[in-house]
């Protein structure tokens, strides 16, 4: 009896657990999302299907039949998108313009590729303007 209750126990646990992971990813691929949705090259859609593929790979863990499967599906995208987070020029520089705008340091130079703190407005005609 007592080893039957610390089964259900765990295997609620787990199952919590599996589910907590699954939300924080959502709302971590979403916010992703929509910082590099500027992008519209080919590779940012799939940008966008390896996120799809991590979270349907993992929500198929909750079923045992297709539970091995899932998880490797699901660790090869998971890489794969990290790769792409970490690495990918486009990716990586739309996060650099959201950190430049998020921090209110100053505004994000196009030719340059950085966060200016020196100029309070940037234009593809006339550049950074001083602040004086």
């Amino acid at each position: 009896m007592h080893k039957n209750i610390v089964n259900i126990i765990f295997k609620a646990t787990k199952s919590a657990l599996k589910i907590a992971i699954f939300l924080l990813l959502l709302v971590f691929f979403a916010i992703d999302f929509f910082i590099a949705f500027s992008i519209t090259e080919y590779s940012f859609i799939i940008y966008g299907i390896v996120m799809v593929i991590c979270l349907i790979s993992f929500a198929a863990t909750f079923f045992a039949s297709i539970r091995k499967v899932s998880y490797i599906i699901f660790a090869i995208s998971f890489i794969i998108y990290l790769l792409m987070f970490f690495y990918y020029p486009p990716i990586v520089e739309r996060h650099a313009i959201d950190r430049c705008f998020d921090s209110g340091s100053g505004v994000w130079d196009y030719h340059e590729h950085r966060c200016r703190a020196d100029c309070w407005k940037w234009d593809k005609e006339h550049g950074c303007y001083k602040i004086e």
